[in-house]
């Protein structure tokens, strides 16, 4: 175990939601690109590849600006000094 630990993160419901996002996001998208797709086999695999990849990508970014907001006490957006 590491003596120190980084500050800040996410914790406790924050956490759970964030994970929740990271792993049904693309879940969810690609189960809805391959029922979108239509008929044949070709065409779900490739309605389901393009929906994961949106997945993970919404996934990401959401996770990412949840974490930002989150990482604040106040629960305010950092200013522009603070991201760089």
């Amino acid at each position: 175990m590491p003596d120190s630990q980084w500050a800040g993160g996410l914790s406790g419901w924050k956490l759970t939601l964030a994970a929740g996002i990271a792993f049904l996001a693309p879940l969810l998208l690609a189960i809805l690109g391959a029922t979108l797709a239509g008929e044949g086999a070709n065409r779900r695999f490739l309605g389901a590849g393009v929906g994961l990849a949106l997945g993970v990508t919404m996934a990401i970014l959401i996770t990412k600006y949840l974490a930002r907001r989150w990482d604040q006490p106040s629960g305010e957006p950092r200013s522009d000094k603070e991201q760089e």
